[in-house]
């Protein structure tokens, strides 16, 4: 059996293969490596993934060693071909197929705060339009690139994240919201998993435990995201110095009709503090 956890970036898939291929009893490539807490969050990125495609390249190479069962974790979008392409290509293929990320804007934009966890994080993340004006986003002062950031991420990126929850729905994929089911309960959206795939969990002890360990490890994000949602509402916050959750903050009150007084502006003030520099 194939198993395709079609996901958007940092919503805990490769977790979830590790749990399916460490206390099921799929007939899976054997686990090598484990957790890993050298970023803000737990993840499993120092785990063996079995085939993890992040270009269109990579998912119609289907570079890996096929075993009896199978658990692939392709990224939606991938740098080079839209999330709905993706989708509607891996369920052309043989298998369950399953579809983890935001259903609504709300889910988006707390989906970009899970983005932190990525390797390489914002330079891979970040839009592309005029980026060709620079050679990479160092040469940019900090004001210049929130500046940049607040006028393209989200007017690509939450619409995309709708064609994508719309395009698995479609497809009758086994959709799990990224806020509402795998961050607020890991444990049971796993569970839907084995459940819909058919596996039986086989050491429930474990699988408690790593469920446990990974969502125990996600206080940052939660931490990152009150912050944002109460700033965002102009109540009384500061946000923890990412210049993504900043320019969130900026597209917002742009938004609004507010502009901001953002030349220098390389020290991002409180809630309060911002008041001062709206045009």
């Amino acid at each position: 059996m194939n198993i395709w956890l079609n996901f958007q970036v940092g919503g805990g898939a490769s977790t979830i293969e590790h749990i399916l291929r460490s206390c099921t009893n799929l007939d899976c490539k054997p686990v090598e490596g484990g957790f890993d807490t050298t970023s803000s969050a737990v993840t499993s990125h120092a785990f063996n993934k079995q085939w993890h495609p992040k270009t269109k390249a990579g998912l119609l190479a289907h570079d890996y060693v096929e075993y009896p069962d199978n658990v692939f974790t392709p990224n939606v979008p991938m740098i080079d071909m839209k999330g709905k392409e993706v989708l509607e290509y891996c369920n052309s293929q043989p298998g369950k197929q399953i579809y983890i990320g935001p259903s609504n804007n709300i889910s988006s934009e707390f989906s970009i705060i899970t983005l932190q966890k990525v390797p390489d994080y914002p330079d891979w993340f970040l839009p592309k339009q005029n980026s060709s004006q620079w050679k990479n986003t160092g040469e940019l002062e900090r004001w210049e690139l929130r500046e940049y950031i607040s006028m393209y991420l989200m007017d690509w990126y939450l619409p995309e994240m709708t064609t994508q929850w719309e395009t698995a729905d479609r497809l009758d994929m086994l959709c799990l919201d990224t806020i509402t089911d795998i961050f607020s309960d890991f444990e049971r959206s796993v569970r839907i998993i084995t459940e819909y795939t058919g596996c039986k969990i086989t050491n429930e002890t474990k699988f408690k435990s790593m469920c446990e360990h990974w969502s125990n490890g996600q206080e940052k994000i939660w931490q990152d995201w009150n912050n944002y949602v109460k700033y965002k509402r102009e109540k009384p916050s500061k946000l923890a110095g990412d210049v993504v959750h900043e320019a969130m903050i900026q597209y917002h009150l742009r938004q609004q009709g507010v502009q901001l007084k953002c030349w220098g502006l390389n020290t991002f003030p409180d809630s309060e503090g911002l008041k001062q520099y709206y045009e």
